[in-house]
C-alpha cells in the first residue's frame, strides 16, 4: 500500500510490471516449500521474457532487494 501514490507517475513513460511475491502481498499462500530469492527471482525473469521485455529494471526493498539483486546476477543483459 505503501507504493500506489508512486506507481501513477513512472507509469506515464514506462510499462510497469509489479509482481507480488510469492506468499505475501496480493499473492495467496504458496502450496510448496522452497520460494527463495533464487527462485523467485527465476520466476520473474521468465515472467519478463514471456511479457516480451528483453530489458527491464527491478526495484525492491527488505525481500524484494534481495530478489532484485538475485534477479540481476541471473539475467545482467535484461
Amino acid at each position: 500500500m505503501e507504493f500506489l501514490d508512486l506507481i501513477e507517475p513512472p507509469s506515464r513513460d514506462f510499462h510497469l510490471v509489479i509482481p507480488s511475491i510469492p506468499g505475501f502481498g496480493f499473492s495467496g499462500p504458496t502450496a510448496e516449500a522452497g520460494w527463495t530469492t533464487r527462485r523467485i527471482a527465476r520466476t520473474w525473469a521468465e515472467l519478463m521474457r514471456r511479457l516480451g521485455y528483453d530489458r527491464y529494471g527491478a526495484q525492491g526493498g527488505d525481500f524484494g532487494g534481495g530478489i532484485s539483486r538475485a534477479l540481476g546476477l541471473l539475467a545482467p543483459s535484461s
